[in-house]
């Protein structure tokens, strides 16, 4: 798909600032946690990982930033 190259690497890039703003906010979060808590890494119904390998940055990205916005307004708790 021509473009979607540059808009990945924007998205990852976007993904990171992202978690290390939330790193700096929640310094007591394990890494894992923080991966779960920003719906970054997603979990089944038997809390095992699952691949997001086909699933495209930037969808990643908006799920982050709407779970990170949650957290910051004190919406929904943590794992």
């Amino acid at each position: 798909m021509p473009g979607s190259n540059g808009s990945r690497l924007d998205a990852n890039h976007a993904l990171l600032e992202l978690l290390l703003e939330a790193i700096d906010t929640m310094p007591d979060q394990r890494f894992g946690q923080l991966l779960v808590n920003l719906d970054i890494l997603k979990l089944d119904g038997d809390n095992r990982p699952v691949d997001p390998y086909d699933e495209e940055p930037t969808i990643t990205l908006r799920r982050a930033q709407r779970r990170w916005q949650q957290l910051r307004t004190g919406g929904q708790n943590l794992t």
